[in-house]
């Protein structure tokens, strides 16, 4: 992950090889060494992208901020989210859910319609919220990495990490 430069816009225009070998020198230059410029050195080139991540606010408030209604939204047209926890497509499913469980008790005459959609809205909020906030964790800390001190951190820390975690029997 790299914040927005000109460099990460003219990377959009490459695909395969010339995409990988770009990302190699842009990754050498930033100082990334062996073995993480092997990983990205052996990717499929099949598999190679460039795209934007785009967050929702992880505000409960400033979500499906719209008065309850006939109609709602769910997912990320609601609370869109980088991959970096992994749990986008988690949370609309969660939402569908939820929704499912809210027009059933319209439908068997439990609830009215404005109550159900209200209800759930005030559950995806707090849930869609929750994993924004979870979702931007990590990319504080790949924006931590991109200065010098992060760099040399990530350098010597990670390793070590993954060294300790070993002998833990963690990895």
């Amino acid at each position: 992950m790299l914040a927005e430069s000109e460099e990460t816009d003219r990377l959009r225009a490459l695909e395969g090889a010339a995409l990988r070998d770009a990302v190699l020198r842009l990754l050498h230059d930033e100082g990334w060494r062996h073995p993480m410029l092997d990983v990205v050195a052996r990717t499929e080139l099949a598999g190679l992208a460039t795209f934007r991540f785009h967050a929702g606010s992880p505000e409960a408030r400033d979500l499906a901020p719209w008065p309850a209604g006939p109609v709602t939204a769910l997912g990320d047209a609601v609370h869109a989210m980088p991959p970096t926890a992994g749990m986008g497509a988690a949370t609309a499913i969660a939402d569908a859910a939820d929704l499912a469980v809210r027009l059933e008790d319209v439908r068997d005459g439990r609830a009215a319609l404005r109550t159900a959609v209200h209800d759930f809205e005030h559950g995806m909020r707090r849930r869609g919220a929750a994993a924004i906030a979870a979702s931007l964790r990590p990319v504080g800390m790949i924006r931590a990495m991109a200065t010098p001190t992060g760099r040399v951190t990530a350098r010597v820390g990670l390793p070590l990490w993954a060294g300790l975690a070993r002998l833990r029997g963690i990895v």
